[in-house]
């Protein structure tokens, strides 16, 4: 069975590709050290390696994965996962 372009989830990513399941959990636990930041921890530790698993760069066979679908969807949930705890984190520090 064929997934759709409309239909593709990251859940479907990470059956295609594992290492995005890996990642994103990675995202969702990062360690907040002194001066953390997630755009700088996104762009220096998680996208470079992002673009191995997904997107037109990826090493991942399968003509799903190299879509610019599956890449902005990858892009998308775990940039979350790592705005999400910076968010937390400035809300804790509010309170």
């Amino acid at each position: 069975m064929q997934t759709k372009i409309k239909e593709l989830t990251f859940a479907k990513l990470v059956t295609l590709e594992p290492r995005l399941g890996a990642l994103y959990k990675e995202a969702e636990e990062a360690p907040k050290l002194p001066y953390w930041s997630a755009n700088r921890n996104w762009y220096k530790e998680f996208k470079p390696r992002m673009v191995r698993l997904v997107g037109f760069s990826a090493h991942t066979p399968g003509k799903l994965i190299h879509s610019c679908e599956a890449y902005d969807l990858a892009y998308q949930t775990i940039s979350q996962a790592l705005m999400k705890l910076e968010s937390e984190e400035k809300r804790a520090i509010q309170k």
